[in-house]
């Protein structure tokens, strides 16, 4: 279903849509004391993550036009989060940045991941008996939350509350830490969260593998979501007057100029992207009546977002550059297509071994919703490992690894002075 990039064909947009990708995580350790000012503080960290000099020498010359916009579940972080970036050199190209998981909202780990058994049809038809496509239930989930996010204006008294504890974070950067940060602003790990979450997980499963028959079946659905219950409501594509929301600032756009967009996303985001992108696709005649735009996506690790026939249309669908780019030792590329699942046992020479019993039943589990990643050119590497990491003996720091950093490494800017704690913290 997808096409294979010839060794030594780089596209030259995929570093600068990793990098974009990586600054929706600005601000995902906020604590969300009060909606207005929590999103001003995230406009801040983003822009001034497009203005930092590493990053404009690497992907060249970037602005917000819209958002970032968050909504938080539950929780008190952001479980999703948007922005759209306009290129300083050809004003009528936009990207779409949409962010992954939030390393440090289990709530999101839960919703945003692994509600896959209880697959969603997608609201677009041919019209034809058996063509309904359908995306998993956290798919649905992200891209029904994006479609309703708004973004923020700010009264004059958020913005100036939020300039004054900007201020004050600079002053005392300690208080301003605790006080509205999960990790402090200094923290030399900003991947620790999710190094300890990531711990915790495989500890929590170990004693599981053993079990057997319906107990197994049991854990499996737990895991899966299928004891749960799935309802959606996607939202409409037309503006539904709560605020600026992205169709209603694209419509705008789209009045003024033929514009060339670029839907971009990391991890959670990687699966969501392509959803969104099909989703701007399947209603350019919405806030396109001229159909004059190009839509393309570029997912970086994602797991699957949908079954084969949802693949197969967001390939044809797609007409600007699109590319789905995996690091075949990364963990969550390997979820939730029966072939990748099958080969998690396999990773980092064996680690997951003991994995076995519950892959099996997950797959027979998931066998007849066809997982399989987006028909898009598809570029795939094997990520390098720390010398320090052992990839048998420290798989945490393995999985860390290869889900960011390997990217990072891979596209070349780590090179550049673009690393993970820069993308998120500055």
């Amino acid at each position: 279903m997808t096409s294979r990039v010839k060794p030594g064909a780089r596209d030259q947009n995929v570093p600068v849509m990793l990098a974009l990708a990586g600054l929706t995580y600005r601000g995902f350790y906020y604590r969300k004391l009060w909606s207005e000012g929590h999103e001003l503080a995230v406009r801040r960290a983003v822009a001034d993550g497009l203005a930092d000099r590493d990053v404009r020498a690497a992907i060249g010359e970037w602005t917000l036009a819209w958002g970032p916009a968050t909504r938080d579940v539950e929780a008190d972080f952001d479980s999703s989060a948007m922005f759209v970036a306009r290129s300083a050199a050809e004003p009528q190209r936009l990207v779409v940045a949409v962010r992954g998981t939030n390393p440090i909202s289990l709530t999101d780990w839960i919703k945003g991941n692994l509600d896959v058994a209880h697959p969603v049809p997608w609201p677009f038809r041919d019209g034809a008996q058996g063509d309904e496509r359908r995306v998993s239930g956290s798919t649905a989930f992200g891209l029904g939350s994006l479609l309703r996010l708004t973004s923020p204006s700010g009264s004059c008294l958020s913005r100036t509350v939020e300039a004054a504890v900007f201020e004050t974070s600079r002053l005392v950067p300690e208080l301003f830490a605790n006080l509205v940060r999960g990790i402090p602003v200094d923290h030399s790990d900003v991947l620790r969260p999710l190094r300890r979450a990531v711990a915790d997980l495989l500890d929590a499963w170990r004693p599981k593998v053993d079990l057997a028959g319906a107990e197994m079946l049991r854990v499996v659905d737990e895991l899966s979501g299928a004891r749960g219950t799935r309802v959606v409501r996607w939202p409409s594509p037309a503006p539904d007057g709560r605020g600026r929301t992205l169709v209603d600032f694209l419509i705008a756009e789209a009045s003024r100029a033929a514009l060339d967009i670029t839907v971009t996303g990391h991890s959670k985001g990687g699966a969501v992207a392509p959803a969104l992108a099909l989703w701007l696709a399947e209603t350019r005649a919405r806030w396109d009546p001229e159909d004059r735009a190009r839509i393309g996506c570029y997912a970086f690790a994602g797991p699957t977002p949908g079954d084969g026939a949802f693949g197969l249309r967001v390939g044809e669908k797609l007409d600007g550059p699109s590319r789905r780019v995996a690091n075949t030792d990364d963990l969550a590329t390997h979820v939730w297509d029966d072939a990748g699942l099958g080969s998690i046992e396999r990773l980092y020479g064996g680690t997951f071994a003991w994995l076995a019993p519950v892959l099996d039943a997950l797959r027979a589990r998931l066998a007849s919703y066809d997982y399989e990643h987006v028909g898009l050119s598809s570029e795939t590497f094997a990520g390098t490992h720390l010398p320090n990491l052992s990839r048998e003996l420290d798989p945490v720091g393995q999985i860390v690894q290869q889900h960011l950093d390997a990217y990072l490494e891979y596209t070349g800017l780590r090179t550049k002075r673009v690393d993970t704690r820069k993308l998120f913290l500055g």
